[in-house]
Parts: C-alpha cells; structure tokens; sequence
C-alpha cells in the first residue's frame, strides 16, 4: 500500500468510527427495517458500509469507488461480505433495484448532478431510500482556532463545490424535486470533539488531510502556497493546548423515490 492509500484508508477510518453511532442513532430509524439491497456510491474502504450493513444482516451490499486502490483495501477487509466494484456509478454491473441508496462525502465530486438524480431514478426502488451524507459549510465549527488549516481546507473545497447562494443541502432539495423524489428530512447535527482522546485522534486525521491535501495542491499547480509544517505546529499546537472543544458540522438529506 503507497503512502497516499494508506493516508487516505487512515482517514475514512476515522470518520467511519467517529460518525457512525451518531449518524445511526439519526438516521437509521428512517429507513426500512427490512432493507434488502444497500448500495454506497464512493464507499472507500468500505468500513461505513460494512458498519451499516451490521444493523441489516439479511442486506445484499454493494460498494463502488473509482480509487483502485482504496476498493482493493476494501476488498481484501470485506468482500466475502460486500461486494465490491471499482466503477463509477453508471458503469454499476448491475441492474438489480436498491431499497437504501447511500452517497457519503461523495456529491460534490459529482460532476453532474443533473445525469445523477436521473440514475438514481432508475436504480431506487419504489419507495427506496437515498441518503445524501456531507459536510455542512466548511465543517469546522470554530476555525479560528486552525487558521491556517481552514484557510487551506476553504481553498480546496472551493475548487469543488460549485458555486452557488444557497446551502448545498438547500440546492439538493431543489434539485431533487425536479427528478421525482420526495423530501422526507434533512437533518443537521454535530460530532463534538470533546475530549483528549478524540482530540487526538482527530488531530492524527487533519495531519493526514493537510499531507494528502497539500500534496493535490503541488500536482495541480494551484496559487495556494501553505507551509505544510507550518499547519503541522498549528495543529500541534493546538493538540496541546488543552482546547479540546470543537464541532464538526455535517448534514444527511433523506429522499425517497415515488
């Protein structure tokens, strides 16, 4: 496994372990108790997906991701369980409907949003579920605390979120509307970092953003110039502050085909 995989599986890790009992406790109640066919559009190494699939034991699971890399991580940890594909979402192999449609982290990165509401109006099933999980805003809840790692972390999610006036959780819910699907909720909550050993490991998880991150800045040339070991004593900095209270924002939007 190269350096970035490494980082990169590292990182989906953490937010599997730091996010899931709080978006479970949020989220699952939403949809059928008795879902069938799960499908996670940029599922990563896999760990969310094989963690949701342990609230639905008698669930068929598929994961896609475009990274080669990451798919095979999640292949060789779970694939007797889950099938895995490494595709993007309309080269899917297969045609079977999917009661519980999930894409965590991943629209953004979604070109066009216009041709993705039109797949998933062909592979929900009536009825089924899609779960839009992302961040809210910039994430952070008191960047002043990291400024140079905000002010880097701003930089690139700029270049990927496209613009807009509204909320991206707002432009969803218009969107949506136009392909067919209903509103069920969006809710919006907070993963408190609140104590040290959180705070450590989370601090672990921005060092590995702000490599990955200012690694993709250097190969696309970008007019951002960080010191990436100036953000490094910044979050050391902070770590060791004993300031261990911080949010991160995020927010899931429910909709179901009709």
């Amino acid at each position: 496994m190269d350096r970035s995989t490494a980082l990169f599986d590292k990182m989906l890790t953490f937010t599997s372990s730091a996010f899931f009992e709080l978006e479970s406790s949020l989220l699952l109640g939403q949809v059928s108790s008795s879902a069938q066919h799960v499908l996670d559009v940029g599922c990563g190494n896999g760990d969310y997906l094989a963690r949701y699939i342990n609230h639905f034991p008698q669930a068929q699971a598929i994961g896609l991701d475009l990274d080669p890399f990451i798919i095979q991580q999640a292949k060789d940890r779970y694939g007797e369980a889950i099938a895995f594909y490494n595709c993007s979402y309309e080269n899917l192999p297969v045609n079977d409907p999917f009661d519980t449609i999930l894409a965590r982290l991943v629209i953004d990165h979604i070109s066009d949003r216009t041709h993705f509401w039109n797949w998933l109006q062909q592979r929900a099933a009536i009825t089924g579920s899609i779960l839009i999980t992302d961040i809210n805003g910039y994430g952070l809840s008191d960047s002043a605390k990291l400024p140079l790692f905000t002010n880097m972390y701003k930089g690139i999610r700029d270049r990927i979120r496209r613009p807009s006036f509204l909320r991206l959780q707002d432009s969803l819910r218009l969107e949506m509307k136009q392909f067919r699907f209903h509103h069920v909720t969006t809710t919006e909550y907070q993963l408190a970092i609140h104590t040290k050993e959180l705070q450590a490991q989370f601090y672990h998880y921005l060092r590995s953003v702000t490599e990955l991150m200012t690694a993709v800045q250097s190969h696309l040339h970008t007019s951002f110039d960080h010191n990436r070991s100036a953000i490094y004593e910044e979050l050391e900095n902070w770590l060791i502050s004993g300031d261990d209270t911080m949010e991160i924002s995020m927010f899931c939007l429910h909709a179901k085909r009709i």
